[in-house]
């Protein structure tokens, strides 16, 4: 048995039939710690810790590799002092949790939501049978990370209708003045929403209001279990998911997504990168997000309990978001997201401490 090739498999948390390495080399450092080297290591099967639950990755591979352990004791295991990899390539990896993930911001840090507040493109909503014409065409532009609800056309047969924002939730008006609520706040106003303004003709609504989309996603995520910001407007609106289609295209702008301790700083939206394919031809059963092109100039994280951080990232995923139509609607699908991330690579990557402590 390679004792180099176990002591990298003990750390990396993965069995020798499912590593294979070359180049291998194992020297003692100045203080007695290990210094583990191969010029590639492929890691087959793989169970990775993530803030958001444990993935599932089907192949990880590290070109030129070190790995920094504790001096030996007297029983094993040793102990991961830091890592390094000019590359990391992960292929097929898997997580699923629930629909609001609940993440302890404690430990990882707050929410940083940069690049939604820079989200732009066009969402088309489709409702057969809607409940307050027989179909409606709703085309949403998202500008700047804001839903702005004058921009928002409600196309059927005759009149349009209107969408907007009150105190209590987001609705629509028929062309008659009758008002059907979507979406209900549990609390009024929450954060990011503006709402409509009155003073138009005969007191009505002169402005129908705007969703800010960043504050509002941050406040959803940091919402205690049980505590959602709000909910769709009851058994109707459940079932209306089950008639309703999705498309459109959106692109994530450049900044920070994540938490503090974990998260990745996108950039290349002017070259067109980050673009996210939406799309449910059942939208109660499941929505669909696919990003072609993800792209990173670096990003931090904790995994092997150590912190750590990489230059470029580049990925290819897909994000499936089922039974969103609750136990009201038509659905039979758990309620929870599945991310499934074909590709990714980072460069550059480094976790924990390498270096040698400073002689006395």
């Amino acid at each position: 048995m390679n004792p180099t090739a176990s002591a990298v498999a003990s750390v990396l948390g993965t069995s020798l039939k499912d590593l294979d390495a070359s180049g291998l080399s194992l020297s003692v450092e100045a203080d007695g710690s290990l210094c583990a080297r191969a010029d590639r290591a492929v890691l087959r099967h793989a169970r990775l810790p993530t803030v958001a639950g444990l993935a599932s990755v089907s192949r990880i591979t590290l070109a030129g590799l070190v790995i920094r352990l504790s001096a030996p004791p007297a029983e094993p295991p040793l102990q991961l002092l830091g890592l390094a990899a000019g590359e990391v390539q992960l292929e097929n990896i898997d997580l699923t949790l629930a629909q609001r993930p609940q993440i302890d911001t404690a430990s990882a840090g707050a929410w940083r939501l940069d690049a939604v507040g820079a989200l732009d493109g066009l969402l088309r909503i489709f409702i057969r049978d809607a409940t307050w014409v027989v179909d409606a065409d709703i085309a949403m532009p998202i500008s700047g990370g804001r839903v702005d609800f004058d921009r928002v056309v409600v196309d059927h047969l005759g009149p349009n209708s209107s969408m907007g924002v009150s105190r209590d939730g987001i609705y629509v008006d028929a062309p008659g003045g009758a008002r059907t609520e979507l979406f209900r706040f549990a609390t009024p106003q929450p954060p990011g929403a503006q709402v409509e303004a009155r003073g138009g003709f005969a007191g009505g609504v002169s402005a129908r209001g705007s969703l800010d989309l960043r504050p509002f996603a941050q406040a959803w995520l940091e919402a205690a279990h049980g505590a959602a910001l709000g909910k769709t407007a009851g058994r109707t609106v459940d079932r209306m998911l089950d008639r309703t289609k999705l498309s459109g295209e959106l692109r994530l702008g450049d900044g920070a997504l994540g938490t503090d301790r974990h998260h990745l700083l996108l950039s290349g939206q002017a070259q067109g990168k980050n673009r996210v394919s939406v799309s449910a031809a059942v939208l109660g059963h499941r929505l669909v997000l696919r990003l072609p092109a993800l792209s990173a100039r670096s990003a931090v994280f904790e995994v092997l309990g150590r912190h750590g951080g990489c230059g470029a990232v580049a990925a290819t995923l897909e994000v499936h978001a089922t039974g969103l139509s609750g136990p009201a609607g038509q659905s039979t699908a758990p309620a929870a997201i599945g991310i499934s991330v074909h590709h990714m690579t980072l460069h550059e990557v480094s976790l924990g401490d390498l270096a040698q402590p400073a002689a006395p």
